[in-house]
């Protein structure tokens, strides 16, 4: 299941390249080329990226290597690179795994241990309790 994370490929999010990159926009289309891929065009990425490097791959840095693939005019020139930045642990998009490679990692214990309810030494701040959120802020010297 795809989570609600933002696509760091989307149109939206391009102010948050540029900031990356601490660049003009003119870097910035030195080095993003975007491609539309379909879902299989998708899941043939996910299949090579283990066959040929035993890389797990969740679905969007799946979709990130396809795109790679298919701009590859970019990516073989002389000195072209790709760097490829994997979205979410793999381990978080064993379904999507299963369904092409027909394996998934195992959960990190650190993700595990994400994932576990908190209990909380005591009572949580009460909505209408203004006052001691602005004691917590406060004392955190954001300003």
């Amino acid at each position: 299941m795809k989570n609600a994370q933002p696509d760091p490929a989307s149109p939206s999010n391009i102010e948050r390249l540029e900031q990356i990159f601490k660049a003009n926009s003119l870097m910035l289309r030195s080095f993003v080329y975007p491609a539309a891929v379909s879902e299989k065009e998708i899941e043939a990425a996910c299949k090579k990226l283990f066959m040929q490097y035993k890389v797990y791959a969740d679905h969007d840095t799946a979709a990130a290597y396809a795109a790679v693939l298919k701009r590859n005019d970019v990516a073989a020139e002389e000195d072209g690179a790709v760097v490829l930045v994997a979205r979410d642990s793999p381990a978080l998009s064993k379904d999507f795994l299963m369904h092409n490679l027909g394996e998934s990692p195992a959960m990190p214990n650190n993700i595990t241990e994400a994932f576990k309810p908190v209990k909380l030494d005591k009572a949580p701040i009460a909505p209408e309790d203004t006052d001691s959120v602005i004691s917590i802020l406060n004392s955190l010297n954001l300003f």
